[in-house]
């Protein structure tokens, strides 16, 4: 069966960098640094392909690309085809756009001193693929020519909150709220910040305010702003709040594969799983929804998760011949509510945590721990609970 490799669970959203490629001037391509994998054999499954987008988008992708292909250092052209392309990654889940996307820029991607425009672009597209350090420092290369760039503050806001590293996601966010025409997003940006830092229901009345019928927040604004509220509703512990926020998000937004996950999530600690198949199955070929799919048919009694594992399976074990490890989370948790291996689930759990300290990311290592009883792991999370006031009513439930 195909699938994509759109089963890491990143950040930021696909919402925000929508919102982002708004703002006046959100396996990726594999780490430019990485030695190419070589298969050894014609047996090795490197990925299993995605039917592809719709006919519509690779018209003008195909027009595009035509385009590039007579004029291969138009600036211009290929800045706008790389962005085409990353914008059907996130639609679509299939991270070979981003590659598709690199290749675009490929004349200014190893310069010394690329343009703002390219720097910006090879930030995204190496941040969908976790690496967050020489994202971070294309950033702020941007921000040292043009402090003024907002889309460079909102997407170092959201790198260092995936890091956990609040106090400086805040000032970044607070630097984009300062632009003019981002103080919408800035705003946004603050309370998705401050809401992670036992301030949530605070940040939820905040975005509450917003959004209200007086909201000054454009478009893409707003759905990012729901995403958050429903996010931070649902750690609150006000379920079916969060399940009404995810539905009315999702019917602004269908299809958004993060949005699904996440909803998926909800239904799954509500014990409605039951919701879940008529939900995803149309989503199979994204390895983030079809790990949602097999948890809620292993629980219904449904013999189809097994053959689901297995695909699952073959799709872990490219990610890892790739050297790609952008899905570490979902491995874990794939590994310990699909294939009972507590103590293997809590390794991928802990290499996780090395590289992102999401409240998902959180879960994942507390589950793991507990299923392999191992104080220590307990007492790592214990302590990011205790220094950042985090507020998780499943968490703080798994942990008594």
């Amino acid at each position: 069966m195909p699938i994509s490799a759109g089963g890491g669970a990143l950040s930021p959203r696909p919402l925000l960098f929508a919102l982002m490629a708004s703002l006046p001037l959100f396996g990726v391509a594999a780490r430019a640094t990485a030695s190419a994998f070589v298969p050894t054999n014609d047996g090795q499954v490197l990925e299993r392909l995605v039917s592809g987008p719709s006919r519509g988008a690779l018209s003008l992708v195909r027009r595009e690309r035509e385009a590039l292909g007579t004029r291969p250092r138009d600036l211009a052209v290929a800045t706008d085809l790389a962005r085409r392309y990353m914008a059907l990654g996130r639609s679509e889940g299939d991270p070979r756009f981003y590659g598709f996307a690199q290749a675009a820029l490929a004349p200014w991607w190893a310069l010394a001193r690329p343009p703002v425009s390219v720097l910006l672009l090879r930030a995204q597209i190496r941040q969908a693929g976790h690496e967050f350090s020489p994202a971070l420092a294309d950033l702020d290369e941007v921000l040292r020519r043009d402090p003024e760039q907002a889309q460079a503050w909102l997407t170092r806001a959201m790198i260092l909150q995936t890091h956990g590293d609040y106090a400086q996601a805040q000032r970044s966010c607070e630097k984009a709220a300062s632009v003019g025409h981002a103080a919408g997003a800035g705003l946004v940006c603050l309370w998705s910040v401050r809401g992670l830092q036992g301030r949530a229901r605070e940040a939820v009345r905040g975005l509450e305010s917003a959004l209200g019928v007086r909201s000054t927040l454009g478009k893409e604004e707003r759905l990012w702003g729901l995403n958050v509220a429903a996010d931070l509703t649902r750690r609150l512990g006000a379920k079916d709040k969060a399940g009404r926020l995810y539905e009315h998000v999702l019917a602004l937004q269908p299809g958004d594969h993060f949005l699904l996950a996440a909803y998926a999530d909800l239904l799954l600690d509500m014990n409605l799983e039951a919701s879940i198949p008529p939900l995803l199955e149309p989503y199979r070929q994204n390895g983030n929804l079809l790990l949602r799919l097999a948890l809620a048919e292993r629980r219904l009694g449904r013999r189809g998760w097994k053959e689901d594992r297995g695909v699952l399976e073959a799709f872990f074990a490219a990610s890892r011949l790739r050297g790609d490890i952008r899905h570490l989370r979902e491995e874990a948790r794939f590994t310990l509510a699909l294939q009972d291996a507590p103590a293997r689930a809590l390794d991928l759990a802990l290499r996780n945590w090395s590289i992102q300290r999401e409240p998902e990311d959180l879960r994942v290592l507390i589950e793991s721990a507990l299923a392999a009883r191992d104080s220590t792991a307990l007492a790592t999370a214990r302590d990011w609970l205790r220094r950042t006031g985090l507020e998780d009513a499943e968490v703080r439930l798994l942990l008594k």
